[in-house]
């Protein structure tokens, strides 16, 4: 890619460098080449950790290529979508809320009839059914199925659901993370015949229900039957930001998470006699962990997925650390 300047990419400036990421996007529209290499980054980019640079590429590469998809050949498209989809999949291992939901909403700003087949075969091919996280994530992406999918890929998500619905009932061992989603989907489209099978399943997860977690997972599985008897109006579509205002909100979110972590632990906290130690990283991710030889009187520093100290169960970087 010797042409093409990937600088803006790797930026640090304060302000959102649209005109070089513009620049990329349109090289990788006229060269396949080019687009295929910058999926590979991609996807390199969050196996090596996003975050180690402390730069804004983990901001920047996913705009670029979902303006790339957007016009893309269907086989491009597909490897971007396909890339964005296995990443959300390996940030629910990690936990990382924010990436997933960040990577969710720029897939969601293309029409869902070009990535509504692929979302149903990440949850055959590469998502765990029992990570909580990439369930919701993967069957939320599927609501506007309902309103502006094609007839084919409605009757694929009815399957879907209802075959997962079945599976989990059969299940010996019953937890179904995420279940009322599949539910909500079904609701939505209509799909009357699915209504004996959610009484079944609201019935036993009431029974086996040992946390309110588990009370909640029933209300809405509940919920989506009083959707599909018409005794409740389906959920309104969301309002969903434009590509470039969310981009360079979570360019802010970055930039704010990082100056939090270059922070040094302060005499407020920690002596001169007691110094924090960086240890490894965390995780693949490079989240940094730090030791305070004894006595020690300082609190960990807030990593970007860890609850906020401030209480009000929010992820850090979506609360205080914003």
């Amino acid at each position: 890619m010797d042409e093409l300047d990937l600088s803006p990419l790797e930026t640090v400036s304060e302000e959102v460098p649209w005109t070089g990421l513009d620049a990329i996007v349109a090289v990788g529209r006229s060269n396949a080449d080019v687009a295929s290499e910058l999926v590979h980054r991609f996807i390199h980019l969050y196996n090596d950790g996003p975050f180690a640079k402390k730069n804004f590429e983990v901001v920047y590469l996913p705009y670029v290529l979902t303006e790339l998809a957007r016009e893309g050949e269907p086989d491009l498209r597909r490897r971007i979508i396909e890339g964005l989809l296995r990443t959300i999949v390996q940030c629910s291992e990690e936990d990382d809320e924010a990436a997933m939901e960040y990577l969710r909403n720029c897939i969601q700003t293309l029409p869902v009839n070009d990535y509504g087949a692929m979302v149903l075969r990440a949850m055959k091919e590469f998502a765990d059914p029992m990570l909580l996280l990439v369930s919701m994530t993967l069957w939320d992406m599927l609501e506007p199925v309902h309103r502006e999918g094609t007839a084919d890929l409605k009757s694929a998500v009815r399957d879907i659901a209802m075959s997962s619905l079945k599976e989990i009932e059969e299940l010996e061992d019953f937890s179904a993370p995420g279940i009322q989603w599949a539910c909500y989907r079904l609701a939505e489209l209509g799909c009357i015949e699915a209504l004996p099978l959610m009484m079944r399943l609201e019935e036993r997860m009431r029974a086996d229900a040992s946390t309110p977690f588990d009370q909640i997972d029933a209300n809405g599985v509940k919920e989506a039957m009083e959707i599909l008897q018409r005794k409740q109006n389906p959920y309104p579509p969301r309002v969903r930001m434009p590509l470039r205002q969310m981009v360079a909100e979570e360019r802010k979110s970055f930039a704010d998470w990082y100056a939090n972590q270059d922070q040094p632990p302060t005499n407020d906290y920690i002596s001169e006699a007691e110094p924090a130690t960086r240890l490894e990283e965390s995780n693949s991710f490079g989240y940094p962990r730090y030791e305070v030889t004894q006595p020690v009187r300082a609190e960990p520093k807030v990593g970007r997925n860890d609850p906020c100290p401030c209480g009000s169960g929010k992820k850090f970087k979506k609360c205080c650390g914003r």
